[in-house]
């Protein structure tokens, strides 16, 4: 390859490779009982921690656990694992105050607990709840502008394209001599 086809090509990719970003997988880990989390990132939320491993399709990030503050004391207290369909199958909490899980609680696919460990074993009593049933809401809302007037909103255009088109020129300029140098 000539030195003229390589500074072209490099000129024409220098754009592309200083703008390219490249992702590192990083991944942490979050030890819940006897299970080890692993976990690409993680978002803090209102009264705890959402743990996402990032996946390799379309879909993105998918949560593989979440910790939280149930009592409102700023100490996490309950931690659950999440399988690939989003089902909890560990709930571990806290109830020693140490931040560690005392009371771990094995869930099959529906949710009911099938095994009990950890040192308060004996002492947890899982409270039920009722399910979350939401009433449907309506997002239509008749003969109401949500809007307003919009016609007095204008576009300006830019003022700055020159600038393109002198570095281009001098680009493309540079290469001419080079090339006629070469000759």
């Amino acid at each position: 390859m000539s030195k003229l086809n390589f500074i072209f090509f490099a000129v024409l990719f220098l754009p592309i490779l200083t703008l390219a970003q490249s992702e590192e997988s990083i991944s942490e880990s979050l030890t819940i009982g006897d299970q080890e989390i692993i976990y690409a990132e993680a978002i803090t939320i209102d009264a705890g921690t959402l743990y996402y491993d990032k996946n390799t399709d379309e879909e993105g990030a998918m949560m593989v656990a979440s910790s939280h503050d149930t009592n409102g004391d700023d100490v996490v207290d309950a931690w659950f694992v999440y399988d690939e369909n989003q089902n909890v199958t560990t709930e571990a909490y806290d109830q020693t105050g140490d931040e560690k899980p005392d009371t771990i609680l094995s869930l099959d696919a529906n949710e009911d607990v099938t095994a009990i460990s950890g040192e308060k074993a004996g002492e947890y009593s899982r409270v039920q709840t009722a399910p979350f049933n939401p009433e449907p809401i309506s997002t239509t809302v008749q003969d109401e502008d949500l809007v307003g007037d919009v016609s007095d909103i204008s576009i300006e255009p830019k003022e700055n394209n020159w600038i393109f088109f002198i570095i281009l020129f001098v680009v493309a300029a540079g290469l001419y001599f080079f090339w006629k140098r070469q000759k």
